[in-house]
């Protein structure tokens, strides 16, 4: 019988291991990276009001900027947007976005009416800002956004009825319109996603 030791295997199984990872990790990375981002159009620096009633200047921060709007006396779909809103405030970090709700009923919509809007669906109001001013303005700013904005004439006793956007918009630090977003779980998830690649 022999006693020769038995010769060890050039490579262990550990090292095989390692090559594999270091090797296919970066491979798998680079085949599952995501896009780049669209530019979907320039939004230029504006002025409005926030809640607080300070007045709010677009274009003054370096962070990007999550953007969808609103009215108070909106009785269906507003709701739901500020509550999807309240949910990408508790995902995204401060730091990493700005959250804007801007109101499509200026003249009602004062700033003590949306600070009261904003507490119903616990804002941080140092991050997530309602924005209103005069109708004329708020409707030019709208219209940079190059999203719907229609007001319909309505009994003046009841509540108007305003057709606009139900989406959310991702605004890059430059002021570039970089995605729209529906409010489902699939178009959350994309935002979100969305703002880490910026």
């Amino acid at each position: 019988m022999s006693t020769e030791p038995k010769a060890r295997p050039f490579i262990s199984l550990w090292w095989a291991l390692y090559a594999l990872f270091a090797i296919g990790y970066p491979l798998f990375s680079m085949l599952t990276e995501q896009p780049p981002l669209p530019l979907l159009g320039q939004v230029e620096p504006f002025v409005l009001t926030k809640q607080d009633g300070e007045s709010y200047h677009y274009g003054n921060d370096d962070r990007p900027v999550v953007v969808n709007f609103i009215f108070t006396r909106c009785p269906d779909v507003c709701p739901l947007l500020s509550a999807k809103m309240a949910e990408i405030q508790k995902r995204v970090p401060a730091k990493d976005a700005l959250l804007i709700s801007i109101s499509v009923d200026p003249a009602y919509d004062q700033p003590n009416v949306l600070l009261e809007y904003g507490k119903q669906y616990d804002a941080n109001f140092d991050r997530w800002f309602f924005l209103t001013g005069e109708e004329t303005h708020v409707q030019t700013i709208v219209e940079n956004f190059q999203v719907m904005y229609e007001r319909i004439q309505t009994d003046e006793t009841a509540p108007p009825d305003i057709r606009h956007s139900e989406r959310f918009l991702l605004l890059d630090q430059f002021g570039e319109i970089r995605g729209i977003y529906d409010d489902d779980p699939s178009g959350l998830n994309q935002l979100i996603s969305a703002i880490d690649q910026l």
